[in-house]
């Protein structure tokens, strides 16, 4: 059956490891939208980190739809200077409040991902409660939209903001299984844990992931999932690939993913190349 809806992951995917894409993967994205076929960006970043990331190609940024925060978000093509937001899931006050003191207890570094509705717009914020320097994961939190906060716990333990769709924290990478483990023990039945790179787990609502995010917007568009394919490398790609009517996961995967893709009959695609993304749409999708 011809593809109809591609959806790609963003880091480790359709960008390199500077946070940029090659030129060989935005001619092959153009070509999927050029043919007609429904293309989306699935990231765990929020949109507008992800805008931040596509900046080098606003003509085909434009085009796509924009999936953020593990499937938490979900906003259309551009209509000008404006995107039609079509979902946003939120955690509870109460478990942010609970999380929030589980990092405290643990002296964890917290990310808040604000996303306030300001009427026409989305108003995005990552604040973190200590400095995120040296840390990979966080290589690119700089300028407008981040901000260090030490008093991040007690703003929310106020209830400042409207709940957020993900928070995030910063583990120790030797620690990071046994967190996660833990996480889940505690807050489980409320939430879904995954992450892109270990050292950062991602806790967004129960029931919200990628491929949640993708059935709902091949929905939308009037898609069988069959007729839809799902690229990622990480954890959190794992429920996108399941969904997908093809899964493909990038070889330079975490050897725990490439395990779980294979039991799960995902199939595994070279990534050693800048033109190895753009390869792989074109052998499956066009």
């Amino acid at each position: 059956m011809p593809v109809r809806l591609v959806a790609f992951d963003l880091d480790g995917t359709f960008l390199d490891h500077g946070s940029v894409p090659a030129a060989a993967s935005v001619e092959a994205v153009r070509e999927l939208l050029e043919r007609g076929i429904h293309v989306a960006a699935c990231s765990g970043r929020s949109i507008r980190r992800s805008l931040q990331a596509l900046a080098s190609c606003p003509e085909v940024a434009e085009r796509l739809y924009l999936c953020g925060y593990n499937g938490g978000v979900t906003v259309g093509p551009a209509t000008g200077a404006r995107r039609p937001v079509f979902h946003v899931f939120r955690l509870t006050r109460e478990l942010v409040a609970d999380i929030a003191g589980y990092a405290a207890a643990l002296d964890l570094n917290l990310v808040y991902c604000r996303c306030d509705d300001a009427g026409d717009r989305l108003d995005e914020e990552y604040r973190f409660r200590r400095s995120v320097d040296g840390q990979v994961s966080a290589a690119d939190w700089r300028g407008p939209g981040y901000e260090l906060d030490p008093e991040l716990i007690e703003r929310i333990r106020q209830g400042e903001w409207a709940p957020p769709p993900k928070v995030m924290l910063f583990v120790p990478p030797d620690s990071s299984a046994q967190i996660a483990a833990e996480l889940e023990r505690r807050f489980g039945l409320q939430a879904y844990i995954a992450w892109a790179d270990p050292q950062l787990l991602e806790i967004m609502p129960a029931g919200v992931d990628k491929g949640v995010a993708l059935a709902r917007l091949a929905r939308f568009l009037d898609v069988p999932l069959e007729q839809t394919l799902a690229i990622g490398d990480g954890h959190n790609d794992l429920p996108m690939l399941r969904q997908a009517g093809r899964g493909l996961l990038m070889d330079s995967a975490a050897a725990p993913v490439r395990a779980v893709a294979r039991q799960a009959g995902i199939r595994l695609v070279p990534a050693g190349a800048a033109q190895d993304f753009a390869r792989a749409l074109r052998q499956y999708a066009l």
